[in-house]
């Protein structure tokens, strides 16, 4: 049979000597700790029961099993609401609360969502994991590919959003029988890259808007055989000015290394902060922790930053007129150019701010296909 134990505390300032009386009774001490004005010991507890007959002693810990279950018992409640915790929370990150199609059409949202369904993708079913999802995916789009061009099925939340682009089916228009290439602005041509026609202009030549550069009037003998749209791509150096305004300070941010933490929960309707910001100048990046429904609450991180102001260098302020002139360029012509030259025609500077005109020489594309009536459409000469 297995000894029942207890962990028990005498008062003495003799300890030795109260050991050698313990012993004196057959008292067998299986654990003994000694301090200046205690004992404390593991006995039987039939030794503590004839112990606490003939001298003053305290039960501390009880290591029997029946004491054991008696605490675990004695602690159900607490252990109740782990596992609902748990529960809930395994809950709240495997269940779908809805399906949220987005698309414009309804009768698409309408097929989506069922087709999703018969996938168990619905309210109130669990999460698939990411190589399922990409499965469904693959056989969504090869059942309806005429219909759809792309989808995608994302996890948001408690929430599947789905995503999906309809496939739109154009009509090619023919191509015209007889269309020129025409010069859209004035410049001076240093490139010509023909795919159809025949080009009727040279290089280093000055053209003016609408002048023709590629022909589609087919010639043979001196006589006009066929037309056919005349394609290609001509570069001609154009002039532009360019005015710039740019302070002479930068401001820069600079983070410090105080980071705080807050709770953030939003809805559609509003947002709140738990906690009081305790800095002064931060940035917030959010990480979400939980979504029920339309509520999302998050962990927020705030990082302080100061402002600091410098005067930026004449290389800097090169660099900077440079990007500025690049930026209002591809605004004004995408990307298929190059700049070949540029010259400040004036400049000013006061105590905060450089002002500049400059002129810029750009290698761009200035052809332009033009229908063209048909010959025999013009009239008689």
């Amino acid at each position: 049979m297995n000894n029942h134990y207890l962990q028990v505390e005498i008062a003495t300032t003799i300890p030795l000597k109260t050991i050698k009386f313990l012993s004196s009774l057959n008292i067998n001490l299986y654990e003994v700790k000694i301090s200046s004005n205690k004992l404390i010991l593991k006995i039987t507890i039939e030794d503590y029961n004839r112990l606490k007959k003939l001298i003053n002693c305290q039960k501390i810990k009880d290591y029997g099993l029946k004491e054991q279950i008696k605490k675990l018992f004695q602690n159900t409640i607490f252990l109740y609401i782990t596992i609902v915790f748990l529960v809930s929370v395994f809950i709240c990150k495997n269940l779908t609360a809805k399906i949220i199609v987005i698309h414009s059409n309804p009768e698409l949202r309408n097929l989506l969502t069922k087709e999703l369904a018969s996938y168990n993708i619905k309210s109130l079913s669990f999460k698939k994991n990411y190589q399922k999802i990409q499965t469904i995916k693959k056989e969504i789009l090869h059942k309806y590919q005429e219909q759809l061009e792309w989808l995608e099925i994302f996890r948001e939340g408690m929430n599947y959003v789905v995503k999906a682009q309809d496939r739109i089916i154009t009509n090619i228009e023919p191509m015209p029988n007889y269309c020129d290439v025409i010069a859209k602005k004035d410049g001076i041509i240093k490139r010509i890259v023909p795919i159809n026609g025949e080009t009727i202009t040279d290089l280093n030549k000055y053209v003016r808007e609408g002048d023709t550069l590629i022909t589609g009037k087919i010639i043979a003998n001196e006589e006009m055989k066929t037309t056919t749209c005349a394609q290609g791509l001509i570069y001609a150096e154009t002039w532009y000015q360019i005015s710039i305004s740019m302070p002479k300070e930068e401001i820069i941010k600079l983070y410090t290394d105080k980071k705080r933490y807050n709770f953030f929960i939003e809805s559609n309707n509003f947002s709140w902060k738990i906690f009081r910001s305790r800095l002064d100048k931060f940035d917030t990046t959010n990480n979400l922790l939980l979504k029920i429904g339309d509520y999302k609450l998050y962990l927020q991180q705030e990082q302080e930053y100061e402002i600091k102001k410098e005067n930026l260098t004449d290389k800097e302020i090169i660099s900077k007129i440079n990007e500025e002139i690049n930026l209002k360029l591809k605004t004004k012509l995408k990307e298929d150019y190059k700049i070949l030259s540029q010259k400040v025609l004036k400049k000013s500077i006061n105590d905060s701010t450089i002002y500049m005109e400059v002129f810029v020489t750009v290698e761009e594309q200035i052809g332009m296909t033009k229908q063209m009536p048909l010959p025999e459409e013009k009239g008689d000469e």
